[in-house]
């Protein structure tokens, strides 16, 4: 019926009502049908059978991929090298335990462990010389937690391996130099470089109840203190910001560290630039091992010398590289470096650079940059000349100075081959992959055979290049014919009545298609009006409602207000405009760009008054405590979504996807107990850490988290969402499983970084709160940050609760619960869901 504030009749509501009411609303098949449907069947069926062809083939070939495998595994391990088996004529424990040899050579402890443990082995060898020493613990049944190290977790710690070495078989024995180590199962692993250490308890101390193997390479260049790298020198520096400079002909002589960076540099203030390290990974590429970045200070052409917050430990072959344009500069000229240019995006810690697939600058240039290298182990000309020949006798010692953690079953091996880590020549296997392979087949886990087994299929010259048809294959799967559903006009027009009351059962009048009369009126294109000319009417010039309500919206959206208070009822009953002159031109300039409201919305955010500060004086709050006059930004909380997001986002596990079907979250016990019984499926991993706009929603769904933050029932339409601020909204984001492992992840992330505390802590407020922390903060956290440590070294049980699940090793249990409360500390503050 007509109201008497509601400017819009009962006669002029089915009048628009009858634009819509002429509609052919059969049902109509969407699948194709007639010819075009019978030549899409044929399609797919010609499709159907071709691929049960190749995928019947590729079952037939597969039944022979294991013999096959073997022989790819012997190939590997000559390529590999020879690793030799020793005859070991004595063997002694420092406790008087045990050692004895199996028949694949490996070695066994029997007895109790003791407080510290040295084995020594005395080999025989029929070596010209010797390369590299290779150390493999592997699990055995009868140790603590299959071991294989005798700890109650099955772990271990090698503080030391030293070797010494005689060309006769009972001639003087001398030091053998040991340069480098490496985990072959942890490329970032830097725990087997203080096994080289004298004077240390800690080092190599891999994971438990699976087989690792760790190379010790000796020394066959001179490793000494001082400074490496390309000489500095006066030249120009890069004017491109995505410069990315791999140095990959000055790889670092031996395992070490570096502490210092030198360059010469002739960058702008503000430039900025990221030092890496990387690692080769075995497989062609390199592995970003550490990194670093900086802001340039300028001055216009000198010697910087950069202190590194923490030093990098490095190994053999390890080489360094540098991004944009506020670092090292360059002179033109022969190099045996690499530049790569352009990049699109810097790689960041943890990721793989393939040399190969960068695109290669043409010009060759020499870039000055040096870095102070510290070996683990200082080799000089002499000890080389000492040990460059046949070896007879070897006496190795293994020492495991932390009480308990002694290894339990280990087997050790000679190499005389030239570069034994394979850092000297590309390889086209991941070194994950070569481990596995050195691991004897029945000492392998299901999890490192399944791995090989997956990759394998991936290289077997009969499979792989059935798999690789298989896949193009299916990209040509036939495809149904795009459609679209669109409204048809019906042939005989239906006539459309008032509903009295509503009731479609008691019609009144008759109405054709008109618009209300409060507004301008319609110039339909023919004798009656339609649903082209009603659109028209609607966007048209002369109508100045539509773009106000979008202008408004908009702006709502930017300031947490809108120019209209009441963004859903522009009526009688609605407020007035705070500045109704500023709304008409925000109407007209949104009609003018077009309606786009990516233009329009880039002109408001440009304004002086977006811009504007959100903090206020005490005279503007008496004032205009509601902000109406816009003296100042807005803060206000963000929407239940956007919460959801912003901690998905800060932990750095927002799933990025666009598009594809809505996901449903898990629902409390009680919701779906009533509302879906035995109809809710919840979707798993992933697919829960999308951005809320994929959240599945319904009329009678109730999802507790976001009514907590204001969500409207879907039962009802509602374009403006009020604002409430509740104790329950900070226990959800205390206690909500979705802000639970955003914390959980951010905390696991910043105990794992290899940045200082303050850098850490630094990086914690960057990322949750978009800035850096004052001093006063830092310290508070710092603080904070002591006490939760001490708290979870008492406390172990709550401290294995708060990670569980997160896969994180014994040793950082306790930092890790610490980092991940730190985490949820900052996440609950009130700036995190605060738009300032």
């Amino acid at each position: 019926h007509s109201h008497k504030y509601d400017p819009i009749t009962q006669r002029e509501y089915y009048g628009l009502f009858a634009f819509f009411n002429n509609a052919d609303e059969q049902d109509i098949k969407v699948a194709p049908s007639g010819k075009a449907g019978e030549q899409f069947q044929k399609k797919r069926r010609e499709f159907q059978g071709q691929l049960a062809k190749i995928e019947a083939k590729i079952k037939e070939k597969t039944s022979s991929l294991g013999q096959r495998q073997r022989a790819w595994e012997a190939s590997l391990k000559k390529q590999g090298g020879v690793w030799q088996d020793l005859e070991m004529p004595h063997l002694k424990a420092s406790s008087g335990a045990a050692l004895a040899i199996g028949t694949d050579r490996s070695i066994r402890v029997v007895g109790e462990p003791g407080n510290s443990e040295t084995y020594t082995i005395e080999a025989i060898t029929r070596l010209d010389r010797l390369s590299a020493i290779r150390l493999q613990a592997l699990p055995d049944d009868s140790l603590p937690s299959r071991g294989p190290g005798r700890a109650v977790d099955g772990r271990f710690v090698l503080s030391g391996l030293t070797a010494r070495v005689s060309s006769t078989s009972n001639g003087p024995l001398v030091n053998l130099p040991l340069s480098n180590a490496r985990d072959l199962g942890r490329l970032e692993d830097a725990t087997v470089l203080q096994s080289l250490e004298e004077g240390t308890p800690d080092g190599w101390n891999p994971k438990a109840a699976q087989p690792s193997t760790a190379v010790f390479e000796v020394a066959s260049t001179v490793a000494k203190t001082g400074w490496v790298g390309n000489p500095l020198s006066g030249g120009v520096q890069d004017g491109a910001a995505q410069v990315f400079t791999v140095y990959a002909g000055s790889p670092a002589p031996a395992s070490g560290s570096i502490d210092r960076l030198r360059y010469w540099s002739k960058s702008v203030k503000g430039a900025a630039c990221g030092f890496c390290l990387l690692r080769p990974d075995g497989a062609g590429g390199f592995r970003v091992i550490q990194k670093h970045d900086i802001v340039s200070k300028g001055g216009g052409g000198a010697t910087v010398e950069l202190v590194l917050p923490v030093p990098w430990s490095v190994q053999r072959g390890d080489v360094l590289a540098n991004s944009s344009n506020g670092g090292p500069g360059y002179r033109v000229g022969p190099s045996t470096d690499l530049v790569y240019f352009p990049v699109k995006r810097f790689p960041g810690k943890n990721q793989t650079v393939s040399l190969e697939k960068l695109p290669r600058f043409r010009e060759s240039r020499r870039y000055f940059l040096q870095a102070h290298f510290r070996p683990t182990v200082p080799v000089d000309p002499g000890q080389l000349k000492r040990v460059d020949g046949t070896v007879r006798r070897v006496l190795i010692q293994l020492t495991q100075s932390k009480a308990r953690q002694s290894l339990g079953r280990f087997r050790v091996q000679f190499t005389s081959v030239d570069d034994p880590l394979g850092l000297d020549r590309p390889q086209g296997v991941p070194s994950s992959i070569l481990q596995i392979v050195t691991v004897p087949a029945g000492d392998r886990t299901p999890r490192q055979k399944k791995t090989l087994r997956d990759y394998y299929t991936t290289v077997d010259p009969v499979v792989a290049p059935l798999r690789k048809k298989l896949a193009e294959f299916k990209k040509k799967e036939p495809k149904l014919v795009a459609t679209g559903h669109v409204m048809v006009r019906r042939g005989t027009p239906r006539t459309t009545h008032i509903h009295k009351r509503g009731n479609f059962l008691d019609r009144g009048a008759a109405v054709t298609e008109h618009t209300p009369s409060f507004l301008h009126p319609m110039a339909p294109r023919g004798q009656s009006a339609d649903r082209l000319d009603l659109a028209r009417w609607i966007t048209s010039p002369k109508n100045p409602l539509t773009a106000r309500v979008a202008a408004n919206q908009v702006w709502k959206q930017l300031f947490g207000r809108g120019l209209v208070a009441t963004s859903e009822d522009f009526g009688t009953q609605g407020a007035v405009p705070t500045h109704p002159e500023m709304l008409d031109w925000l109407a007209t300039r949104f009609q003018e760009l077009g309606w786009s409201r990516k233009r329009f919305i880039r002109l408001i955010v440009m304004s002086g008054t977006y811009r504007q500060s959100s903090a206020a004086v005490a005279e503007q709050l008496k004032r205009d405590p509601l902000n109406q006059w816009l003296a100042r930004q807005n803060r206000f909380r963000l929407s239940g979504e956007l919460i959801r997001d912003q901690y998905l986002a800060a932990a750095g596990i927002l799933n990025p996807r666009v598009g594809g079907r809505s996901f449903r979250p898990p629902l409390p016990p009680g919701a779906k107990a009533i509302q879906f019984v035995n109809k809710w499926t919840e979707d798993k991993g992933e697919e829960l850490r999308r951005r809320g706009l994929y959240i599945h929603l319904q009329r009678n769904l109730m999802l507790p988290m976001l009514m907590t933050f204001d969500r409207p029932d879907g039962i009802v339409s509602c374009t403006r969402r009020e604002r409430s601020n509740t104790p329950l909204q900070a226990l959800t984001l205390l206690n909500g499983s979705i802000f639970v492992d955003a914390a959980r992840q951010l905390g696991r992330q910043l105990a794992e970084s290899d940045e200082s505390l303050s850098e850490r802590i630094r990086t914690a407020y960057l990322r949750t709160l978009g800035r850096e922390p004052s001093p006063f903060e830092a310290e508070r956290v710092q603080k904070l940050h002591l006490k939760l440590s001490q708290l979870f070294q008492n406390d172990k049980q709550a401290a294995a609760q708060l990670t569980e699940g997160l896969g994180v090793e014994t040793p950082m249990v306790e930092e890790t619960a610490a980092w991940v409360t730190v985490a949820r500390t900052l996440l609950n503050l009130d700036e995190v869901i605060t738009r300032e």
